[in-house]
């Protein structure tokens, strides 16, 4: 959230923004956004490896925020995510669940974090020990 210091016009729009307003940037429209993704909707892991980096724009994908307000906590949060993730995996291996849908309804309330409407069914599956 930010607060207008001075009189602001949103470009294209007859719209002006009074000192004191707070303004909030919702990050969701941004990574949802089909002028900067191509099919934003779609599970597409392979957008973030290392070849396509660069294609990324750096002002619009900021699931930390930016700047001197950016998550305090970024670093702590990928690696105890990481190591969590690499924990379960190499017990179990991630399946859809009986009652799994391919394109599951979003929660347009929830703000800052994407939720699926009604949780997210998977199951967990031992993987089988190699010895």
């Amino acid at each position: 959230m930010r607060k207008c210091t001075k009189p602001y016009n949103i470009p294209g729009t007859d719209i002006t923004l009074d000192p004191g307003v707070k303004v909030v940037i919702p990050t969701k429209s941004f990574h949802h956004d089909p002028r900067y993704w191509e099919d934003p909707e779609l599970f597409r892991p392979d957008r973030f490896h290392p070849d396509n980096v660069a294609t990324i724009n750096k002002n619009v994908y900021l699931p930390f925020g930016d700047g001197p307000r950016n998550c305090i906590g970024e670093r702590l949060g990928i690696m105890q995510f990481l190591a969590g993730l690499a924990a379960l995996l190499s017990q179990f291996s991630v399946a859809p669940g009986k009652t799994t849908v391919r394109n599951p309804p979003l929660d347009p309330t929830v703000f800052l974090v994407q939720s699926v409407l009604g949780g997210l069914p998977l199951m967990l599956v031992p993987r089988k020990k190699n010895l």
